[in-house]
C-alpha cells in the first residue's frame, strides 16, 4: 500500500510533500526538470555520497566529523526522504559545536537546522535548493576531515595502510 504512494510522489512530484523532502531528486523535480534528469542527478549523488562515507571509514579519523558526514549523506544517497527525518540533524549539530567550529561551520550548521522549515518555505516557490544545503555541508564535513588528516600525524597500523578500514571510535591524544 505504501509503494503506489510512494511512486506517485516521486513520479507525479506535486503536493505538499515536495516542499517537505530534501532530497536532490525532489529539488529536481520542484525545479521542473524531467524524470529522467531527476533521477540522473540522484544517482550522481548518491554515488558521491557514498564515496564520501567510504572515504571517510576507510582509516580512523575524526569520529563526530564521520558520524556528520554519515547522518548527512543519508539524506543525500536517499530519493525519499522527509524534513521531519532531519531531526537527527539536531544531534550531529550538537556535537559539532562542542567540538568547536569556525563562522562557517556555525551559519552552514544553522542552514541545516532550520532545513525542514525553509525547505518548505522555498518550496512554496518553487525553489529548490535544501539538497545544495545538505550537500554544503557535506562538503565542508569533508574539508574539515581532510584538513584534520593533514594537522594529525599518521601512526602506524592505522586504516588502509594497514589494509583494513578503521573502526570510528576516540582518536588516542598523541
Amino acid at each position: 500500500m505504501v509503494l503506489p504512494v510512494q511512486s506517485e510522489i516521486l513520479t507525479q512530484g506535486q503536493g505538499i510533500f515536495t516542499m517537505m523532502m530534501p532530497t536532490v531528486f525532489m529539488n529536481a523535480r520542484i525545479a521542473h526538470l524531467p524524470l529522467d534528469v531527476a533521477w540522473t542527478l540522484q544517482g550522481a549523488a548518491s554515488l558521491a555520497a557514498v564515496a564520501a562515507v567510504v572515504w571517510t571509514y576507510w582509516r580512523r579519523r575524526d569520529p563526530v566529523l564521520s558520524v556528520a558526514l554519515f547522518v548527512t549523506a543519508t539524506f543525500l544517497v536517499t530519493p525519499y526522504a522527509f524534513n521531519y527525518d532531519m531531526v537527527v540533524f539536531g544531534w550531529v549539530i550538537a556535537l559539532l559545536h562542542e567540538q568547536g567550529s569556525e563562522p562557517l561551520d556555525d551559519r552552514l550548521a544553522m542552514a541545516v537546522w532550520t532545513l525542514p522549515i525553509t525547505a518548505m518555505l522555498l518550496g512554496l516557490f518553487g525553489i529548490p535548493g535544501s539538497a545544495a544545503v545538505l550537500a554544503a555541508f557535506a562538503v565542508r564535513l569533508l574539508w574539515r576531515l581532510k584538513t584534520g588528516d593533514a594537522a594529525r600525524p599518521a601512526r602506524s597500523g592505522e586504516g588502509a595502510a594497514a589494509g583494513h578500514p578503521a573502526i570510528p571510535g576516540p582518536i588516542p591524544a598523541a
